[in-house]
Formats: structure tokens, C-alpha cells, sequence
């Protein structure tokens, strides 16, 4: 486990984090009013201020309070400083100001940072939700490290536009990892989506997605146990690697761009089965939604990285032999297309969880079947974010 976690750690870094930081590095306080803004930065805001307008990357005048409008800010990724724009007047801080005109100026201070998506720019990325004293937390994953936010979880931040980081830090090597959104409104998963696996399945190609529900008593953290149901009521437990989309801003009736916009990033979803229970009836519901069989984690990452989510290489392990290996540009129904087609359906609203559907090589289409036992270690990846892994355990043998 150690291992996984060293490894999740570099994943989730990449290549892209190297060079934020040198972007941020040193960031000079004063530029040229036309200065553009790095758009794969890390994003900073504080309420009150008019701020940088990340789309036409010039300074511009907007409301700048989180969730209002598309602008957002963008300041160091290490330091405590950070880089505002405010319009019109100064602000009262300890580090100044320099003025460009009349009606602009950009200023460095070191109060606390808000990170957050403000409209449709880059998504909030690398957070995690850990467990601490009792209760659940959201955090920034920083190098080694996860920096508290005072949120309660992911799905907190999104839904308020952005988090105060809290000073504290803890170890990532180690953590307590909850559900990435322990409370999410809605979680929907999308069956047959990979053309892989609909050819694997023996099925046509669906003209347009299936649904079906879960409900959050299934979620579990990235490295908790996953608990079998007592082998009385099934034996035939099986595993689906997932790339799940995070919504990050409320979506009705969106097409396109728009509906990239309403991503806030993906994670990595393991939908735990209980194929003998799904397969009871034509509705899929009862055999996927088990409690405590459903891995979700162990950061998200935002579009602003991953983009539209294709082309990621998508991976199953089960006791260290590989199970399912394909990618994202198999999905039969896009990003794109699951968010359109859904917020057609209803209202997403940000911390929902969408599984958008496994590729080949599940247990159920083997010969003969496979399925998850008792200590089975089932290890789910997906390139640019990282994985869960879990031990699998009967009810009695859960581990506190």
C-alpha cells in the first residue's frame, strides 16, 4: 500500500505540475496591463477584489465574488503571496500596491488564499477529501503533502465555488482517505459505454446511453476495504474501472463547450457489482449499489489538465494480474455527450458524480467467470490521476 500511494503521489503530480511551478516560481508583481495569465496554474481568489479574466487573459473588471461570473485569479503555487487585481481603488494591505492607470492595479498580499474555480475556466484540481479526528476534510494535494481546506469535502468546495486553506497539512503518505464527494446529489453510472465491452458483452452498439442510479452508502474511500455481502446472499462480486466525471457548476439543457464547461474534473471510480443481483430483473439498480463496494478517488483532477477525459489509458488489477486494460477514447458516449445528454434530463449540480461506464475484461465475461473474494486486492488506475486500490473483506472481518 505503501508503494500505491508513492505512486498515486507522482501520477497526480505529472508532468504539468513541474511546470506550474516554474511558472509561479517567481512571479512578478508588476506587469504590462496586456499580461497574460498561465492557464494551467493554480487558481487563487479573494472576495471583494475585481479580478483577471483567465478566458481573454487581460485585466479586466468583474464581480470577483467566488462562483460569480468567469473570472478567476491566479497567484503562486508555493508562496503565500499571491497576485490580485482590483479595480479602481487600493487595497488596504500590508504589501502595497503599484498602479498601472487610473483604473487598474495589481497587488501582492499574504492573506489567506481562496483556491477555487470562478465561471468556466480551469477546474479546481489535485483535492482530495481525507478523514481527520472523527470527521471528513477536504485538501490540496501539495508535493508529499495535503494542505486543509475548511470544507467539509470536495463536493463542499465545488458547490461553494472555492475553500480557505486552514494552515494545517498533513502526510499524503498514510492518509485517511473518505469518498472524494461523500455526499454527492446525484451519482449516475452509465452502462455498456466502452466499445471494448459492448463487444465483449455480445451487444449492438446503443444508439443512446443507459442509466442507472447508486446510491452514496455504496461510496468508500480510495484505500478502504471493499466489503463482499455475506456469501449467503452472493458470491458473484465483480469489478469495473471507471473514469468518473465531477460536476463543477450547475448545468440544465447544456450542449458542447458548454457542457465540457460544467466539468469540474474526473477521478477514478471502481463500480463494484453483484452480478447475480443486478441480473435479477431487467433494472440494474440492486446489484450496484451495495454498500461499501464502491471506490471513489483518490484526487480530482480538473479539465484544465485532462481536457475532455479521452485518450487516458484505463486499468484493472485484481491480486496484481491485469484484468482490464483499454482507453477513454473507447467510450461510446463522450464526456461531452453523457453531460449534454443528462442535463437535458434534469439539473447537475456541482459535486454530482457521473461513472461514465468499464471497459473490457470484467469478470462476469470471462470463461468461467471470475469474481472477487475474501482478501482479493483489487487495484483501479487511470492515467493523469491516479488509483484506488482495496482489500476485499466478508462483513465479519471489516476492519475499523
Amino acid at each position: 500500500m505503501i508503494d500505491e500511494r508513492r505512486r498515486a503521489v507522482e501520477q497526480h503530480r505529472g508532468p504539468k505540475e513541474a511546470n506550474r511551478e516554474s511558472q509561479f516560481g517567481q512571479q512578478p508583481t508588476q506587469r504590462a496591463v496586456e499580461f497574460e495569465t498561465p492557464t494551467t496554474s493554480a487558481l487563487f481568489h479573494h472576495p471583494d477584489q475585481h479580478v483577471l479574466d483567465g478566458k481573454r487573459r487581460s485585466l479586466t473588471s468583474h464581480d470577483g465574488h467566488i462562483g460569480k461570473r468567469d473570472g478567476l485569479m491566479v497567484g503562486p503555487y508555493e508562496s503565500r503571496q499571491c497576485v490580485s487585481v482590483t479595480h479602481g481603488r487600493p487595497i488596504d494591505t500590508q504589501s502595497g500596491q503599484v498602479r498601472f492607470d487610473e483604473t487598474t492595479s495589481v497587488v501582492t498580499h499574504d492573506r489567506d488564499r481562496i483556491i477555487g474555480s470562478v465561471g468556466t475556466m480551469a477546474a479546481m484540481s489535485h483535492l482530495t477529501t481525507v478523514r481527520v479526528a472523527g470527521a471528513t476534510q477536504a485538501g490540496r494535494v501539495d508535493g508529499d503533502d495535503i494542505v486543509l481546506l475548511d470544507a467539509a469535502d470536495v463536493g463542499a468546495v465545488l458547490r461553494a465555488g472555492g475553500a480557505t486553506e486552514t494552515g494545517q497539512r498533513l502526510p499524503w503518505e498514510g492518509a485517511d482517505l473518505a469518498p472524494l464527494v461523500t455526499h454527492p446529489g446525484k451519482i449516475v453510472c452509465v452502462g455498456v459505454n466502452y466499445l471494448d465491452h459492448i463487444a465483449e458483452m455480445g451487444r449492438e452498439r446503443p444508439d443512446y446511453p443507459t442509466y442507472f442510479g447508486k446510491y452514496r452508502e455504496a461510496l468508500i474511500g480510495a484505500y478502504d476495504d471493499m466489503i463482499l455481502p455475506d456469501p449467503m446472499v452472493s458470491t458473484q462480486v465483480d469489478w469495473e474501472a471507471e473514469l468518473a466525471i465531477v460536476i463543477g457548476s450547475t448545468a440544465r439543457n447544456v450542449r458542447g463547450d458548454a457542457a465540457l464547461a460544467a466539468v469540474a474534473g474526473y477521478t477514478v471510480f471502481n463500480d463494484g457489482t453483484v452480478r447475480d443481483w443486478q441480473r435479477r430483473t431487467t433494472q440494474f439498480l440492486a446489484g450496484k449499489t451495495f454498500e461499501g463496494l464502491s471506490p471513489l478517488g483518490p484526487v480530482l483532477v480538473g479539465t484544465d489538465e485532462l481536457g475532455d477525459g479521452r485518450g487516458l489509458e484505463i486499468r484493472c488489477e485484481v491480486d496484481g494480474d491485469t484484468k482490464q486494460q483499454s482507453s477513454t477514447s473507447e467510450l461510446c458516449f463522450t464526456v461531452t455527450d453523457i453531460v449534454a445528454d443528462l442535463s437535458t434530463i434534469l439539473t447537475l449540480e456541482p459535486g454530482d458524480v457521473i461513472a461514465t461506464g468499464t471497459p473490457s475484461g470484467v469478470g462476469a465475461a470471462r470463461t468461467p467467470p471470475e469474481w472477487l473474494t475474501d482478501g482479493s486486492v483489487v487495484r483501479c488506475s487511470i492515467e493523469g490521476i491516479g488509483a484506488t486500490e482495496n482489500r476485499c473483506r466478508l462483513p465479519h472481518q471489516r476492519q475499523s
